[in-house]
């Protein structure tokens, strides 16, 4: 690849959820479905290039209510 990188992977609370290996790397995570409101879950995207090398980034994200169901 022109840029080094060969994949980007991407996890919610350490369960791998996507394989990005196209040139944006973008990826979609989906939320445990049991979930509650309020729970703390850490998304993480680890880049690994052509050499072996990798790295991480993680960020924590608390789970909100669907807003749909406000009133």
């Amino acid at each position: 690849e022109g840029n080094g990188i060969k994949e980007v992977v991407y996890s919610i609370d350490g369960v791998v959820q996507y394989h990005a290996t196209d040139d944006n790397y973008s990826g979609t995570v989906r939320f445990p479905s049991n979930a509650e409101p309020g729970a703390i879950v850490e998304v993480t995207a680890k880049v690994y290039d052509i050499y072996g090398y990798s790295g991480s980034s993680t960020i924590q994200v608390r789970v909100g209510e669907d807003s749909a169901e406000e009133n």
